[in-house]
């Protein structure tokens, strides 16, 4: 049994922030059990040690213009564009609600660590998130952490799950919440979505669906989060993938993938996110 909610979950949440990283912070921020005490934005561009140009020339030349503009389009541009409509966006909304933010290219730092400790955060919730989490902040003593990864894990662990289970039909689309650990999503799965039907038959409005899926599954899976000996442990075997090479976008572009259809993406944009 987990411990009792005798008080709302302090909760931190950790996000390369655009659409998808708003998607599951509006979901925290709706769920009664959690009160959101502040959030983690990555401002990684490919490295830790790179800048915001040395990261972005690096980034094109492994994957290419045409996933590069993508990544840039549901992420930085996404949060401009939220700064100056008031729509979605995880630092507009977290200005709204009046949370404190870190924007940082390391949270493992001695300056991330601190941060989340002042916030008196009982829970690190990580999505869509590009930065591995070491050991004071994985799930431990001091902090209970799960996170919300597109994929049926242990299949497509890593980068761009989705993109990588299009590739690979044999394994159903799905998502996974599951606890952190040291080894990048090979932790305990609380709860995962399996076969999933799409709707969107964009890279974009599959991981928007899947991200709304993790946060229900987030939901309806509260009590466990502060349990650090709750889920289930992985099978052995799955995949691990890093972000998708130029050779790789070309196939998925000339195969017939797309990464975006633009009547979700503005269905996403005009609705209410509150």
């Amino acid at each position: 049994m987990g411990p009792s909610l005798k008080r709302p979950i302090r909760t931190a949440f950790l996000s390369s922030g655009g659409v998808f990283g708003d998607i599951v912070l509006r979901g925290l921020l709706a769920n009664p059990s959690l009160q959101v005490v502040g959030v983690v934005h990555s401002r990684r561009v490919f490295k830790k040690n790179l800048g915001f140009l040395a990261g972005a020339f690096h980034f094109f030349g492994h994957s290419g213009v045409f996933y590069t503009v993508y990544i840039w389009s549901v992420t930085t541009f996404s949060e401009w564009m939220a700064f100056l409509t008031g729509r979605g966006g995880i630092l507009a909304r977290a200005r709204k609600h009046c949370l404190p933010v870190l924007r940082t290219r390391d949270v493992n730092s001695p300056a991330g660590i601190a941060f989340l400790r002042n916030l008196g955060a009982d829970l690190l919730v990580s999505s869509h998130f590009d930065q591995k989490l070491e050991p004071p902040l994985c799930d431990g003593p001091e902090f209970a952490a799960v996170n919300i990864h597109p994929s049926m894990l242990p299949h497509h662990k890593g980068l761009e799950p989705v993109l990588r289970a299009w590739f690979d039909m044999e394994n159903p689309p799905g998502v996974t919440l599951h606890r952190l650990s040291e080894i990048i999503d090979a932790g305990r799965v609380l709860a995962s979505n399996e076969g999933k039907t799409f709707q969107a038959q964009s890279l974009y409005g599959r991981t928007s669906e899947l991200m709304e899926a993790g946060v229900q599954l987030l939901t309806e899976n509260t009590a466990q989060l502060l349990d650090r000996d709750s889920g289930t442990p992985q099978p052995r075997g799955g995949s691990y993938h890093s972000w998708p090479r130029a050779a790789e976008v070309h196939s998925f572009l000339t195969q017939g993938g797309r990464f975006i259809d633009f009547s979700t993406a503005i269905r996403m944009f005009m609705r209410d996110r509150e």
